[in-house]
């Protein structure tokens, strides 16, 4: 072997072995994007979970706040109040 072939070979080798580096991080960022757009869409579920269980749970005050009002005005709040958890609620289970 010459000099001449023994460089040429010292120096392909490294590049083709930066090029196989190159190609396995690139792989493995375009994996790690598809995996970080997967849990954009998990937060946006969960906090729309926890919006439905808060919804719930004010549903369930204004029933209870309905139930033990002493005068009409005071079970008329509560309706109202009612009325517009069950209409937030079924907007979150239809989104």
């Amino acid at each position: 072997m010459t000099i001449a072939r023994g460089l040429i070979l010292l120096l392909a080798i490294p590049l083709l072995g930066l090029l196989g580096l190159g190609y396995f991080v690139n792989n493995q960022l375009a994996g790690i994007e598809s995996h970080g757009r997967f849990m954009d869409l998990q937060v946006e579920s969960l906090s729309t979970l926890g919006n439905i269980l808060r919804c719930y749970g004010e549903s369930r005050v204004s029933v209870r706040n309905y139930l033990l009002a002493e005068d009409q005005a005071e079970q008329a709040q509560a309706e109202g109040v009612l009325r517009g958890n069950q209409a937030e609620l079924n907007r979150l289970v239809t989104r």
